[in-house]
């Protein structure tokens, strides 16, 4: 008896073992799940429907991404899940994903075109492939369920269809450098009225010389980036952009655009202000820069500000990039750039600057500086890039500065300077157009050779005077510089300057 219903009790084990084993195979091959048949054969046609050539994705290079052409994996007859650039759902096989930037695609996308035949989309992306400047399909405002949309860099020309207006559940949206489409007013407010979700608008360079820059002023406050450079946008872009509760970056530069910040009572999560040529009310910058405290990168180059330097400024601990006409000396110690290229600055460069121990990158090119040139930058042994180039400097270039070990740019053409070029280390690498316009200069790698007894610079030996007394001077005299030859910059390095003597 006892032996019966042992082999019961085993028989039993055994038809649990398989029933489960059958479940796991089952439930196996939905981790593999097929595509549909129509949405793979959408895919082949749309793949048969364009060329491959990988001159068309050639801006991938620039941006450090791999191009290759990825519809070649595409085989009629196989799994179109397991396609490069193509992703399924895992339940039903739709495809919900199509991802074939930088893939080398060529041609055109009309509005009867199969790729309009995958009804699931969520995201598509077809960023930096050459559409040969056709018009953007209405067609695309038609994906119900986009929630992710880059078309950036792809050659599309001509108006941006009302219809992606329509794509109310987008997050994210990219249309930028397609630098022959335009946006009216009118898709542009109902794109931004719509997409109550977004989290990323990228616009640059999109033609928009007809929009009003207030049309941004009901955008999602659920924003995190918003770039719209290069857009030929003109007007007073509205203030509130800055109390959006999560924008961490905002790039507005090189339009005609006025800015202001709020005045009282905000705070802000924005990492990154770039607004280069921007027409920055000065006043409201004053008063409220200091709200930006999680500001990191700040770009104010050529706004033209003017007046005197706001404290505030020194709320900005994490700035790490500057590129502005003013100079943060409470944050100067942590900055790794510095850019003050093309604006309106006259004086000399203070030999404070020698001790932003930091500092990978200083360029002051192209403004009316004067004066020699620091010994000090030589104890800036993280420099990298270094340009003087188009002022007015004088004396010699000093020979501390083949300290610079790890210099790979360096320009101080466009000057008054004379003397021999030094020689050994980085020095040895730069080229003749580094020194270019300086007719004084002599040796390695112009052509003029050093006679035996060049002059030294009477700037020279004031300037290797150190000490108290000469830094106290020094502050002194860049203040005064400030009067007579513009306030901003003279009071801003005598900023610096007492900060850092101190």
């Amino acid at each position: 008896m006892m032996w019966r219903v042992q082999k019961a009790s085993q028989f039993f084990c055994l038809v649990l073992f398989f029933l489960k084993f059958q479940t796991y195979l089952s439930s196996s091959s939905s981790l593999t799940q097929l595509c549909s048949h129509d949405e793979a054969s959408a895919l082949i046609q749309f793949k048969g429907s364009l060329s491959i050539t990988e001159i068309s994705s050639s801006d991938c290079d620039y941006v450090g991404i791999q191009s290759y052409p990825k519809t070649d994996s595409w085989k009629e007859g196989t799994n179109c899940c397991s396609w490069h650039g193509v992703t399924c759902d895992d339940k039903k096989g739709h495809v919900i994903g199509l991802d074939l930037s930088c893939s080398w695609l060529y041609g055109t996308i009309p509005s009867n075109s199969s790729l309009f035949h995958l009804p699931y989309l969520q995201k598509l992306k077809l960023a930096f492939n050459d559409f040969s400047s056709s018009k953007m399909s209405s067609k695309f405002g038609e994906f119900a369920s986009l929630v992710y949309l880059n078309l950036s860099t792809s050659n599309f020309a001509g108006q941006v269809p009302s219809q992606v207006s329509y794509l109310s559940k987008l997050v994210s949206l990219d249309l930028s450098q397609n630098f022959d489409q335009t946006f009216d007013k009118q898709t542009l407010e109902r794109l931004v009225h719509n997409l109550t979700k977004v989290r990323e608008i990228f616009l640059d360079a999109t033609h928009m010389s007809s929009v009003d820059p207030n049309v941004f002023m009901n955008l999602s406050s659920s924003l995190i980036s918003l770039s719209l450079e290069s857009c030929e946008l003109e007007g007073k872009f509205p203030e509130n952009i800055f109390r959006l509760p999560n924008l961490k970056l905002l790039k507005l530069g090189h339009n005609n655009l006025i800015l202001s910040l709020p005045k009282f009572n905000w705070s802000s999560h924005l990492e990154v202000l770039d607004v280069p040529y921007a027409i920055f009310l000065a006043r409201g910058l004053r008063e409220s820069i200091g709200n930006l405290i999680s500001l990191k990168h700040l770009d104010l180059q050529g706004c033209q500000i003017s007046g005197s330097i706001p404290m505030a400024l020194g709320n900005l601990s994490h700035l790490i990039y500057l590129g502005t006409e003013m100079e943060l000396a409470k944050v100067f110690n942590k900055l790794t750039s510095i850019d003050l290229s093309n604006n309106k600055f006259q004086g000399e460069i203070p030999k404070v600057i020698g001790k932003l121990s930091s500092l990978k990158g200083l360029k002051l090119s192209r403004n009316n500086l004067n004066g020699c040139i620091p010994t000090s930058i030589g104890n800036l042994i993280n420099l990298e890039w270094l340009d003087f180039s188009s002022n007015k400097l004088l004396g010699t270039i000093p020979e501390r500065l083949t300290n610079l070990t790890y210099l790979s740019v360096f320009n101080v053409s466009g000057n008054e300077l004379h003397g021999q070029i030094p020689q050994g280390k980085q020095f040895n690498t730069f080229r003749n157009d580094s020194y270019g316009g300086n007719n004084g200069l002599c040796g390695f790698p112009v052509s003029k050779s050093c006679s035996n007894n060049e002059p030294p610079s009477p700037l020279i030996l004031l300037e290797d005077q150190d000490g108290f007394e000469s830094n106290i001077a020094f502050s002194w005299k860049i203040v005064l510089i400030g009067y007579g030859c513009g306030l901003a910059f003279g009071l801003a390095m005598g900023c610096v300057f007492f900060f850092f003597s101190n």
